[in-house]
């Protein structure tokens, strides 16, 4: 798969990038420094401003763009439950395509 690019996002209008696909450190980095991470530790980090909320046994959780890896290679992971609130086992089973 390709890796998603700055250019990519230009093109689509909206970020595209599909879970388990490579993103350069351009892209990390807009997410990384618009608004302070809202979890960043260990490899993952989630972008500072929620997407959507998700129901898990009842209770709701707001969903972050999640990124993994480290320099020069960048995972997005789809928007994920906040991992200051849940498992990361967890979260990967109610992670959301972009």
């Amino acid at each position: 798969m390709k890796t998603y690019t700055q250019q990519d996002w230009q093109n689509d209008r909206t970020f595209k990038a599909s879970i388990g696909q490579q993103v350069t450190e351009e892209v990390y980095q807009h997410f990384l420094n618009d608004m302070p991470p809202h979890y960043w530790k260990n490899g993952i980090m989630q972008a500072g401003e929620p997407y959507s909320i998700v129901n898990i046994d009842g209770h709701y959780f707001d969903t972050y763009a999640t990124f993994t890896g480290s320099k020069d290679h960048r995972t997005c992971q789809g928007h994920m439950p906040s991992l200051n609130q849940i498992g990361i086992v967890t979260a990967l089973k109610y992670r959301i395509q972009f």
